[in-house]
């Protein structure tokens, strides 16, 4: 069984979703496997949410190392 790390960004919206590749790019550089927010955190309407997805799994799938 493996241990995932996850960071929470609960209450930190605008900043978070003002430029979703980026924050997961610094995130795991820090270390972590990954993201936990609110819906309201990465984005007001399904359209923004699904926009951040898109643009986290990018970073992702481009294989970001810290």
């Amino acid at each position: 069984m493996k241990l995932r790390l996850m960071r929470t960004a609960w209450g930190i919206g605008g900043a978070l979703r003002a430029d979703a590749g980026r924050a997961v790019e610094r995130l795991r550089a820090a270390g972590y496997h990954g993201l936990e927010a609110s819906l309201d955190d990465i984005g007001a309407t399904r359209k923004d949410r699904l926009a951040f997805v898109r643009e986290a799994r990018a970073q992702v799938r481009m294989g970001v190392r810290g």
